[in-house]
């Protein structure tokens, strides 16, 4: 459990998002039920903090579990932009930056795992 909050710490602040003390509560409460439900390796989990985004079925349905347990996803895998939106406007002065992001990065895949995983690798590339 540990190693998932430095995860989530180092995540938001290379990323520059800021997880909520309530995010990371839903992230530690979580966490183990998605790595269970996805078969993850926390090895793939903690590799993303590093820009390391394996091409894995399991560590893509990881990031839709938890995507959506912070709502920022809903039960049909569509984005909640305006959550998102408001999560980076915590870390993110220009709304032009975030508009771009949002307009860049939040689009829809051939399924919900590969939208998600791809969504947040593409914030993760656009916020180094």
């Amino acid at each position: 459990m540990r190693a998932f909050i430095l995860f989530a710490f180092v995540y938001s602040v290379t990323c520059q998002m800021k997880f909520s003390p309530e995010d990371l509560q839903i992230i530690m409460k979580h966490n183990p039920e998605c790595q269970k439900e996805s078969n993850a390796q926390q090895s793939m989990i903690m590799g993303v903090i590093q820009g390391q985004f394996v091409e894995d079925p399991a560590l893509k349905k990881h990031i839709l579990c938890l995507g959506k347990k912070l709502n920022y996803i809903d039960e049909d895998g569509k984005f909640d932009a305006d959550v998102i939106r408001e999560k980076l406007a915590q870390s993110i002065s220009d709304s032009g930056k975030i508009e771009d992001l949002i307009g860049k990065c939040l689009t829809e895949k051939e399924t919900a795992e590969e939208t998600a995983y791809q969504s947040i690798k593409c914030m993760f590339d656009n916020l180094k």
